[in-house]
């Protein structure tokens, strides 16, 4: 059979389930986390963050986003005659004034509102702040611990030089080599430690490798695992400076988990208050469902449109212009 070729210009064209000799030219059978683009081509799907729960997110409703300038975006839902809107950046809520023509379920105080919203958001970032200056501590502390007593560390490790084709030379780069005259050749990481007839302090043999690697045991060395003694790290004053700071950030942590919740239950409570029970008879948005509600963003404004109204001249006529 002989080969056939084909130059594509691009893959631009999407999936198609046609059989490959009905597709087109830059069609696909699959696109796994792609997506076209005719200035760049096809791309890969950029990656997905998570950045934090949308507090007072309802299932349904209609989405969208406002989006100004890359400091200023937020995220946005329209459901049970209210908007909701949250930061893009960090998830934060943000308060939102339905105007005058809603009943709210309470005595609706938007300067409170505001109040204790900042004050919630403040807490959740000191919260997580406390949070990684908890598991800093905590970490330290572990380190501390962990090096309270000496450790031993096995050392072998064997490299491989080709000087000539077919020529291998074999050098131990960490571990123990015995010659015939019964001196020890102890390496770390290439650094000859001592050659004598006794071993270093904080050196012990350990595991036989000499069959493993005949070319060294052919020049009439032994070839020993290294197992090295190391000392310890920390002492008892620094583990009780490293325990005190890690009770410290815990505490901190627990009271910045506390306020926070007291900060919600203070913002929860002006919410409810606001919550908007009716609209008005004459107000712009009764009656609107959340597929009936277009936001569409101009420049700094954003505009709420309700599809459903009907759009009708005012029973005014005014002078097109002056006689």
């Amino acid at each position: 059979m002989s080969t056939v070729t084909q130059r594509i210009p691009n893959f631009l064209l999407g999936i198609s389930q046609q059989p490959d000799n009905r597709k087109f030219p830059g069609q696909l059978k699959d696109s796994v986390n792609a997506f076209p683009d005719y200035a760049l081509g096809l791309l890969k799907r950029p990656g997905g963050k998570f950045v934090s729960d949308l507090y007072g997110a309802t299932a349904d409703g209609k989405w969208f986003s406002i989006l100004r300038d890359p400091q200023e975006k937020y995220v946005a839902q329209y459901d049970d005659n209210q908007f909701r809107i949250w930061n893009l950046l960090d998830g934060s809520p943000r308060a939102v004034d339905m105007g005058a023509d809603v009943t709210h379920a309470g005595a609706c105080n938007l300067t409170n509102l505001k109040a204790d919203l900042a004050t919630y958001n403040t807490a959740v970032t000191t919260t997580a702040t406390r949070l990684t200056e908890l598991h800093d501590a905590q970490a330290d502390y572990a380190e501390v611990l962990a090096g309270q007593n000496a450790t031993e560390v096995a050392l072998f490790e064997v490299q491989y030089d080709y000087d000539q084709p077919g020529e291998i030379e074999q050098t131990v780069k960490s571990g123990i080599l015995k010659n015939a005259n019964d001196v020890y050749i102890v390496k770390n990481n290439n650094t000859v430690v001592s050659s004598t007839t006794t071993l270093p302090t904080g050196y012990a043999l350990g595991s036989e490798f000499t069959d493993e690697y005949p070319l060294i045991a052919a020049q009439g060395y032994r070839v020993y695992q290294a197992i090295q003694t190391v000392a310890a790290t920390h002492d008892a004053t620094q583990l009780s400076t490293a325990e005190t700071a890690m009770n410290t950030a815990q505490t901190n942590y627990d009271n910045a988990v506390t306020a926070e919740a007291t900060a919600l239950s203070d913002y929860q409570d002006e919410l409810d208050l606001c919550a908007v029970d009716s609209i008005a008879t004459d107000g712009y948005l009764n009656g609107s469902t959340a597929s009936d509600i277009d936001v569409p963003t101009l420049t700094d404004y954003t505009f709420v449109l309700n599809t459903a109204k009907t759009v009708a001249l005012t029973p005014t006529n005014n002078t097109r212009k002056p006689p």
